[in-house]
């Protein structure tokens, strides 16, 4: 266990708060360091008492296809936070997903600590009318699979609207993981 843990805590650069932005310290923390295992997420969201998301929210972070969905909000100033998570099995591929968005985005800012604290790399851009949305692939110190996606709603606000989303193919655990696993 320990073995993983500093391997994770070592695949990213560390930086002080001030460095970031509150979007994307909420998406490393809650998303990215949690996307392994929901459950934290979910009890995460007891702990801080996070609203559940109104039926009408669920289509701004929820997968397409979905069965196994949760959502809340929860507020951090004046700043509003959206956060969705689901698992589900394909073809007997496990994978959790986690996204996160905000009305307060600053998205150009928060793409660019994207590409300078995680080993990604562009793999697709769609831009369809005032939206543009990104997919990187991840390198993720527990799998293979791993990707985050981006959207960026380009009407012309303060902040703009936009949100990170995580998903990682279970199934796909590392060799060292599985290995480190199987000895505790």
């Amino acid at each position: 266990f320990f073995i993983i843990l500093l391997t994770f805590l070592n695949s990213f650069k560390i930086l002080n708060a001030e460095e970031t932005t509150p979007f994307f310290n909420n998406f490393s923390g809650i998303c990215v360091n949690s996307i392994h295992d929901l459950e934290i997420i979910k009890n995460f969201s007891k702990l801080e008492n996070w609203q559940p998301l109104p039926e009408n929210m669920i289509p701004s972070v929820a997968p397409i296809d979905y069965d196994n969905f949760e959502g809340w909000y929860f507020k951090e100033g004046d700043i509003a936070f959206i956060v969705g998570i689901s698992d589900f099995t394909e073809n007997g591929i496990t994978k959790n997903t986690c996204t996160l968005a905000s009305n307060k985005a600053n998205y150009e800012i928060n793409e660019q600590l994207l590409m300078e604290l995680y080993e990604v790399n562009l793999i697709d851009e769609l831009k369809q009318g005032i939206q543009t949305s990104k997919v990187f692939e991840v390198k993720h110190a527990l799998f293979n699979e791993v990707y985050i996606s981006t959207l960026l709603d380009n009407r012309k606000t303060e902040f703009n609207l936009g949100s990170f989303g995580i998903v990682a193919t279970l199934n796909s655990k590392k060799k060292e993981t599985q290995k480190d696993e199987e000895e505790t």
